[in-house]
């Protein structure tokens, strides 16, 4: 089942978002040690603002958490017809089921409802982690490549850039 994250989902969310920044900080802008420090209060009030044009979404199965993904869409008005999609993360038990995808495509869905809405875009690491295909193969396309466009210790990463376009 997929549905929008709310306050009541905050220990979950904070679990998986600190675990997957601790297992792959190459691939995330925030570092574990300063979501490590967020208030159950910060992180309720996260999900407690999300609405149409910012949410992040939850893949539960039973009741576990098993993955999310963020959108937010740019607030001043010359950029508001953009969105960036945040945080995909599936928890290493339960990935390789299409949980990445099942929750990118609920996103685009949600997303593409949002007629003001003309595109959505994602920044994801270049590595093993396969995650830029997910985003391909939903329809997104690359449209540069930042290299070394992260660091982690004395590690650099590419970053590959991809849009979504939702109206014609």
């Amino acid at each position: 089942m997929i549905r929008q994250l709310e306050p009541k989902d905050s220990v979950s969310y904070y679990q998986i978002r600190l675990e997957g920044l601790q297992l792959h900080p190459e691939a995330f802008g925030t570092g574990a040690d300063a979501w490590s420090n967020a208030t159950d209060e910060q992180v309720k009030n996260l999900l407690e603002k999300s609405n149409q044009d910012d949410f992040v979404l939850g893949y539960f199965l039973n009741d576990d958490l098993a993955g999310v993904i963020g959108l937010k869409r740019e607030k001043k008005h010359s950029v508001s017809h953009k969105g960036t999609v945040w945080g995909l993360m599936v928890l290493p038990r339960f990935r390789n089921q299409g949980i990445g995808m099942a929750l990118l495509k609920e996103l685009i869905t949600i997303a593409s409802q949002q007629r003001e809405l003309k595109y959505i875009r994602a920044v994801v690491t270049v590595s093993s982690l396969n995650v830029e295909q997910i985003f391909k193969a939903c329809g997104f396309a690359s449209y540069g490549i930042e290299q070394s466009g992260i660091k982690e210790g004395t590690n650099f990463f590419d970053q590959s850039f991809l849009m979504l376009n939702l109206r014609d």
